[in-house]
């Protein structure tokens, strides 16, 4: 396998299987799919049974957990040590992929590198609601987003560029150095050099910005790759952050001269366990 592509759930079976169909799609097939579920109690299960009949040429893995709550970091870690391949990308359950996606990602990989697509082309409430229930068929081409940002079912719709060209890249594309969860990858050594997710780490968001403050401190670059790896995020409720308290985590975060976790992918001080 060329890459293992990582889908976080969290009681988004709706959404996980609109996802899984923009995976068949993909322009690149030798990959497999690990579903990372935080302890959904819908029929997020069914999806993925499904999945595996109707797509038995397409590996795909599922870990769960019980729900304790956002426990995110550690069925993230349990989904990389069953990942098989040895360049891994990440994405949320509330991303739609464009079709080169995977091909992209693994086409701009180095070693040195972690890619940083961040959040695509945002579909409205509205639009999100239709084509949750069938009503509405979503497609990547340009003339329908074009069409649709007119309707107003989308905003940003000049997320879903392609740009490869490297003058109209410095032109169009804004680089972020930071982590964002929803979409990103690296090779599996990366990861594994920084011992993973902290697992003490339990409020959405900050997750991401601390692992990414990590890696770039065992001197990985996070590089951008916004309008290259594109994705398309169906809307869901605002999750609160952003507190007094996050932030003072977010800056000491960035302050930290530790690359390593200690309660990581592998525990120095307590054993680690599957549900």
């Amino acid at each position: 396998m060329l890459a293992s592509l990582i889908i976080t759930v969290y009681n988004q079976a709706r959404n996980l299987e609109l996802i899984l169909e923009t995976v068949r799609q993909q322009t690149c097939k030798n990959i497999e799919i690990v579903i990372a579920d935080d302890g959904s109690s819908d029929l997020t299960m069914d999806v993925v049974e499904s999945f595996r009949l109707a797509q038995p040429d397409i590996p795909l893995s599922f870990v769960t957990q019980e729900d304790k709550g956002f426990r995110k970091t550690t069925i993230l870690n349990k989904a990389i040590k069953l990942a098989t391949a040895d360049y891994l990308i990440f994405i949320d359950g509330d991303m739609l992929l464009e079709k080169c996606f995977v091909q992209l990602h693994l086409h701009y990989r180095q070693h040195n590198l972690v890619l940083c697509g961040h959040r695509g082309v945002k579909l409205t409430e509205s639009y999100t609601k239709k084509i949750l229930a069938g009503k509405k068929m979503f497609s990547t081409e340009p003339f329908n987003l074009i069409v649709q940002k007119i309707k107003g079912n989308l905003n940003h719709p000049l997320r879903g560029m392609i740009l490869k060209n490297h003058f109209l890249r410095k032109l169009g594309v804004h680089n972020r150095d930071n982590l964002s969860g929803c979409n990103f990858s690296l090779f599996r050594e990366a990861i594994e050099e920084v011992n993973g997710f902290n697992e003490d780490i339990l409020e959405h968001g900050y997750n991401d910005y601390e692992l990414g403050c990590r890696l770039k401190m065992a001197g990985y670059k996070i590089i951008d790759v916004s309008k290259l790896c594109n994705t398309y995020h169906l809307d869901h409720p605002t999750r609160k952050t952003g507190s007094e308290e996050i932030r003072k985590k977010i800056k000491s975060a960035s302050e930290s001269k530790d690359a390593y976790c200690v309660n990581g992918l592998n525990k120095l001080d307590k054993k680690d366990s599957y549900d």
